[in-house]
């Protein structure tokens, strides 16, 4: 995170320092003031929680052991009756009991003394900025919750709005209605939205994947047969066509659709009725009719791989949706969605670092929206800590160039915070497991000795 966004990020917060040690607070005090943190300071609980009925102090920075009330029992009060408050804590004893019951009752983060500045400060500037993420998060639900919308179609963009009013405008008629777009726009998420804001909305709603059916089967599938229409028709079958009944039909990527078969849906469009393979007696067709396509159909057209009647046909109403890289301002709100539905799978991830949203932002997304959704659970998936990272998003995303060097660019050192995120996220599995290091292995996918060799490495011992 740029240097200069971490001071703006500090300005009006509040860190409360409380040690029984003068020293201690003496050196917390000085390095959080030198990098723009407002500080309070207590030498014991009583006075601690005098300062914190003010109401002003936003970060708890405790010692552990400290005589009369320990920083333990400080926690949990501020846990109960500050739940706004983060909470750090600190102690020269650096057993794993202390780690693992700090953690499980709601620490925000844990530093072992002797504490440098540098640390302390990297530290407390990395838990603003997750502050200011989770704040963010929280902005944008209420933006979600607030938009126009239609069915499971979101986006704040002019042309996403667009596309809500067609739908609303669409759905009362009968008319078939063409949707042309990219792969991974949402072509079958408009069509369903139009047929769910319809007046057969409690009727069916039957996708066909035109790409996906076998030639040899497509016409039986969508239009059924009757007993002995051919060697295996034991029993009479109704397509596809048929099951929609007064519903909706929707034929995705409706160029993919043989020739010999567009002459016979255009038929059974224009007629509303078809034949079932085999049959003498024609059934109703009185489903509406929406299909969708990532082609060009007029150059389909001149190449003679898609019939124009039909194609009139069917463009009756069209919608041309926009490609995500259109609708740039709605990546950030779209992404925050996806991840919101990751937590509530029981992901423990909670927002998207600035690195990481600038990344997004600057990505083209050639797979559009279902590229993104992917994207941002992979980074799920992998992230090391409470955000993704730039380092946990796919790496099409994450190996785009720099825009450029600023001068507010903050050095590579405080950028790379992997190992802060490893250190948290032991912690936070052992405090899960009850400080069973094996069941913390069996969790975290790796061996015993990992965890031994790591809690030596990150100094909690015991």
């Amino acid at each position: 995170m740029p240097i200069s966004k971490l001071v703006e990020a500090k300005i009006g917060i509040c860190v409360l320092v409380v040690d029984d040690d003068a020293e201690v607070r003496s050196i917390c005090s000085r390095a959080l003031q030198t990098a723009g943190f407002r500080v309070a300071e207590a030498s014991c609980v009583p006075e601690a929680i005098t300062i914190l009925e003010d109401g002003s102090v936003e970060i708890v920075l405790s010692d552990v052991c400290m005589p009369d009330v320990d920083g333990l029992r400080l926690l949990h009060m501020v846990r109960e009756y500050y739940p706004a408050t983060s909470v750090v804590m600190m102690t020269g004893y650096a057993t794993i009991a202390n780690a693992v019951e700090a953690m499980r009752m709601g620490a925000s983060d844990y530093l072992t003394k002797p504490i440098t500045p540098e640390d302390l400060t990297c530290r407390l500037s990395r838990l603003v900025e997750l502050r200011s993420i989770e704040i963010e998060n929280r902005a944008f639900r209420a933006q979600l919750s607030g938009l126009t919308g239609v069915g499971k179609l979101i986006g704040a963009s002019a042309e996403m709005q667009t596309v809500f009013q067609f739908i609303m405008r669409a759905a009362p008629a009968r008319a078939p209605v063409l949707i042309q777009g990219e792969s991974g726009t949402g072509k079958e998420l408009v069509a369903r939205a139009i047929h769910d804001n319809g007046p057969s909305k409690d009727r069916p709603f039957v996708a066909i994947d035109c790409g996906a059916l076998p030639e040899n089967l497509i016409e039986r599938e969508l239009f059924g047969h009757v007993r002995g229409a051919f060697t295996d028709a034991r029993q009479d079958q109704p397509g596809l066509l048929a099951s929609a009944a007064n519903g909706t039909v929707f034929f995705d990527e409706i160029a993919e659709l043989p020739l010999g078969l567009q002459s016979k849906l255009l038929r059974a469009l224009q007629e509303k009725e078809f034949r079932p393979l085999g049959s003498t007696q024609y059934v109703p067709l009185p489903a509406r009719i929406i299909a969708a396509t990532n082609r060009d159909l007029k150059l389909a057209q001149a190449e003679g791989k898609f019939r124009s009647d039909l194609y009139y046909r069917l463009n009756v109403l069209q919608i041309v949706l926009p490609t995500l890289r259109e609708r740039g301002r709605d990546i950030e709100l779209l992404a925050n969605h996806f991840l919101y539905k990751q937590r509530e799978t029981g992901c423990a991830v909670v927002g998207i670092s600035r690195q990481a949203r600038d990344l997004l932002s600057r990505y083209a997304w050639p797979g559009n929206v279902r590229e993104l959704e992917n994207a941002i659970q992979f980074a799920a998936l992998l992230a090391g800590g409470s955000t993704i990272e730039a380092a946990d998003l796919p790496p099409d995303v994450r190996s785009l160039p720099e825009p450029g060097p600023r001068e507010d660019a903050a050095p590579a050192g405080e950028l790379g915070y992997l190992r802060e995120a490893e250190r948290r996220t032991i912690l936070e599995v052992l405090a899960a497991a009850h400080g069973d290091r094996k069941e913390a292995a069996r969790r975290l996918g790796t061996s015993k000795s990992w965890i031994y060799a790591k809690l030596k490495e990150y100094g909690i011992g015991g």
